[in-house]
């Protein structure tokens, strides 16, 4: 991280944000990036049997909106946890109050959402009240 992810090799062949996760595929000799990509690629092709990420096109378009809605998390994190940790100032993020303060309120306000919205369906899952690749993702992301 922050090394090979930078090379010019890894950039040209992988990623050419320098950004990890990465999937390589040494079959079509090439990788796939961004981690709902590769979760949904996992998913199409793994043992669930489609069960998390069935193959109707209405229904994984609701999986995917919450996929995508939990990025939320992913822009605010580094804004709250990245100076906290210590990992923020070799990624050119230093503490501010005032930054994570905001960040926390949009987390919270995107969580009171969530709820909301389980509440309201009287379900325990995001979608079709089953577990799906939202639910997975939607948990890593929040555990981070």
């Amino acid at each position: 991280m922050g090394t090979t992810n930078k090379s010019a090799a890894y950039l040209k062949e992988k990623n050419p944000f320098g950004k990890v996760p990465c999937v390589e595929n040494v079959e079509r000799g090439s990788a796939a990036f961004e981690s709902n990509a590769i979760a949904r690629y996992l998913a199409s092709t793994g043992a669930t049997g489609g069960s998390i990420y069935p193959n109707d096109a209405w229904t994984r378009a609701r999986i995917d909106g919450w996929m995508d809605s939990f990025n939320v998390v992913d822009v605010c994190g580094p804004q709250w946890l990245y100076p906290i940790v210590g990992i923020g100032a070799a990624r050119g993020i230093v503490y501010d109050e005032k930054k994570e303060s905001e960040a926390k309120k949009i987390v919270a306000g995107f969580m009171a959402a969530v709820e909301a919205y389980l509440s309201a369906h009287d379900a325990v899952f995001l979608v079709d009240n089953a577990l799906s690749l939202a639910d997975i993702v939607g948990a890593s992301g929040l555990s981070n």
